[in-house]
C-alpha cells in the first residue's frame, strides 16, 4: 500500500522516473507576468501508468524523442502532470534499461477522454484533447463553448482577460 501512495504523491519528486517517451510537440512561446518564455509538451509512459508533461526548458527538447527511454528526477508532479524546470534532470537511461509500456496504456495516453466520463470529474479537473465545438457564445468577460461526443454534451467556460483567454 506504501508504493501505491508513493506514486501519487503531489509536489516536487526527487527519485528518479525511468519513463517511454510516447510523444513530444514542439516548442512553442508564451506570455507570463515575467515576460516570454518557451516550452514544449511530452507524453511519456511507466510500465504502469501515463504522464503528460509540461517541459520549461527547451533545451531538453533533444531527450524526448519517442520510443527513447530516459530517466527524470527533480520534478514537480500535480493535476495529473510533471513539470520539468532548469532544475529539473532529465538523462538517457543505460542501454540495458527497459521500460515496457503496455499498448492498453500507449492507447490510453493517446485517447481524447469521452465526455460522458468527464462529466463525472471534478470541476478543475485538466484535460487533454481535441473536441468538436458545436456552438460558441461570445460575452464581454468569457466565451461559452459546447461541446460533443457520440457519449454527451458539455459546457466550456473560457474566462477573457484583455487579450487573452483561459479555459
Amino acid at each position: 500500500m506504501v508504493a501505491q501512495q508513493e506514486s501519487i504523491r503531489e509536489g516536487f519528486q526527487k527519485r528518479c522516473l525511468p519513463v517511454m517517451v510516447l510523444k513530444a510537440k514542439k516548442p512553442f512561446t508564451f506570455e507570463t507576468q515575467e515576460g516570454k518564455q518557451e516550452m514544449f509538451h511530452a507524453t511519456v509512459a511507466t510500465e504502469k501508468e501515463f504522464f503528460f508533461v509540461k517541459v520549461f526548458n527547451t533545451l531538453l527538447k533533444d531527450k524526448f524523442i519517442p520510443k527513447r527511454i530516459i530517466i527524470i528526477a527533480r520534478y514537480y508532479r500535480h493535476s495529473g502532470f510533471l513539470e520539468v524546470n532548469s532544475a529539473s534532470r532529465v538523462l538517457d537511461a543505460e542501454s540495458d534499461q527497459k521500460v515496457n509500456v503496455p499498448l492498453n496504456i500507449i492507447r490510453k495516453a493517446g485517447e481524447t477522454p469521452k465526455i460522458n466520463t468527464l462529466q463525472t470529474q471534478p470541476l478543475g479537473t485538466i484535460v487533454n484533447g481535441l473536441f468538436v465545438v458545436q456552438k460558441v457564445t461570445e460575452k464581454k468577460k468569457n466565451i461559452l463553448f459546447d461541446l460533443s461526443d457520440n457519449t454527451g454534451k458539455m459546457e466550456v467556460l473560457g474566462v477573457r482577460n484583455e487579450d487573452t483567454m483561459k479555459c
